[in-house]
């Protein structure tokens, strides 16, 4: 993945933990609200998952 690619992923991933965190919600909650398991939200925080952008 390119430098420029790596750094967009890291930065939504970020963004997408901060807004869970500010809107109070667990990764189960995002999850059922978004319909995708808690497990890959896990996933995406930790950086174990490529976006693929």
């Amino acid at each position: 993945m390119s430098a420029t690619k790596q750094n967009a992923s890291d930065s939504l991933v970020r963004q997408l933990q901060a807004l869970r965190r500010a809107k109070g919600m667990s990764q189960s909650e995002l999850g059922n609200l978004v319909g995708i398991p808690q497990s890959y939200i896990s996933r995406l925080e930790s950086y174990d998952v490529d976006l693929q952008l």
